[in-house]
């Protein structure tokens, strides 16, 4: 049985209110927040309840966030489409993934009949895929039949091919630059 069937009713921790976290968001991912992180590999539904969001990730974008090092992408769902203009800003409202790899935001734009994709070459986020590839390889090690048992070998290369960066809610971008369907963006 895979891990995500095994958890299916474990209710997640969510942050209490606006600014208060239901526990310290300064402390340590404790054993159910690590498990709420590796969940979003398989669905991103759990990341806001009722308006909260989900506390591992507010924790691990407070402290685990990294620099950008190299272009990422995100494909433009119907909702977040609207006609862009260089200069203007945006914020958005909830986490938003990016790809290092363009096929990918490319793919997501096409499913979602956009064909529109952004691209922000500097800034800050939470590099997912190497968490989740480092939290599987720990696994790989200490529990090797939980880490086949969860077909943790396909887990990690999913990983590696989506690239997947988780940027923070309230995160507030400026249009930079539009090419062709291409919106650049950059955190401001």
């Amino acid at each position: 049985m895979r891990l995500h069937e095994l958890l299916n009713d474990r209710p997640a921790k969510f942050m209490e209110g606006e600014d208060r976290f239901y526990g310290d968001p300064d402390a340590e991912l404790d054993d159910d927040e690590i498990i709420d992180l590796h969940l979003l590999r398989h669905d991103k539904s759990h990341t806001m309840v009722r308006g909260k969001p989900l506390l591992a990730l507010e924790k691990i974008l407070k402290q685990g966030s990294s620099e950008i090092t190299k272009p990422l992408y995100r494909g433009i769902a119907q909702e977040e489409l609207r006609d862009f203009k260089v200069g203007e800003t945006f914020t958005t409202h909830t986490y938003s993934s990016f790809s290092e790899d363009k096929s990918v935001a490319e793919r997501f734009s096409k499913q979602y009949k956009t064909n529109k994709i952004f691209e922000l070459k500097e800034g800050s986020g939470f590099c997912y895929w190497r968490w989740l590839v480092k939290e599987l390889q720990h696994q790989k090690a200490t529990d090797p039949q939980a880490f086949k048992d969860n077909d943790g070998d396909w887990d990690i290369q999913s990983s590696i091919r989506e690239a997947e960066w988780i940027m923070p809610r309230k995160q507030k971008f400026k249009v930079v630059g539009i090419d062709n369907g291409l919106i650049e963006i950059e955190q401001v």
